[in-house]
């Protein structure tokens, strides 16, 4: 069917490759609220490590 409507698609959009974007992010805040989590660890001098970042993530995303 898409084939059929190949020249119209192609006029759509022609700077995207991509036509469909994908799903919404599910928690949009999350990387701002994350990102104010770290740089508050990060001013006190605390260590942020990989595991805590995602625990803190897991953590945002449920409340």
């Amino acid at each position: 069917d898409w084939c059929n409507k190949r020249g119209e698609l192609m006029m759509a959009q022609p700077h995207v490759k991509h036509l469909n974007s994908g799903a919404k992010p599910s928690y949009p805040d999350l990387k701002v609220e994350l990102a104010d989590w770290i740089r508050v660890h990060c001013n006190e001098l605390k260590p942020v490590s990989r595991s805590m970042v995602q625990v803190k993530a897991a953590a945002l995303a449920k409340s």
